[in-house]
């Protein structure tokens, strides 16, 4: 594995960890953004499970390219899918830029992960 995938790999994997545990426990702030843009409690916490799942595919993979690569490719779908709900909720570029770079940055490390 490349030393940019790895490092990729543990910067979004501390992110990551971060934003699905602060969804899990409710982070008042996160709960009202999810109602902004009109996402189910149901479906933050599906995101929430599947950030913390690419966690630990993200943790695995720098032993295990397989995973890392899956896991990589899995929070960029779901980095697309929170920037098609940020510009669906008109949401301002500033909050949309956020998933935006996250996934352009997950992006990286999986291609970075093919490559190496």
């Amino acid at each position: 594995m490349s030393t940019f995938a790895g490092a990729l790999s543990v910067i979004l994997a501390l992110t990551f960890l971060g934003s699905g545990v602060a969804k899990l426990v409710g982070v008042p702030a996160l709960e009202e953004s999810a109602r902004l843009l009109h996402i189910s409690h149901r479906l933050h916490v599906t995101v929430a499970l599947l950030e913390i799942a690419a966690v630990a595919g993200l943790t695995v993979g720098l032993w295990w390219r397989p995973l890392q690569i899956a896991a990589a490719a899995g929070l960029t779908l779901l980095m697309v899918g929170a920037v098609a709900y940020h510009v669906r909720a008109d949401d301002s570029a500033k909050n949309t830029s956020v998933p935006a770079v996250l996934g352009l940055l997950t992006l990286a490390t999986g291609v970075a992960s093919l490559m190496a």
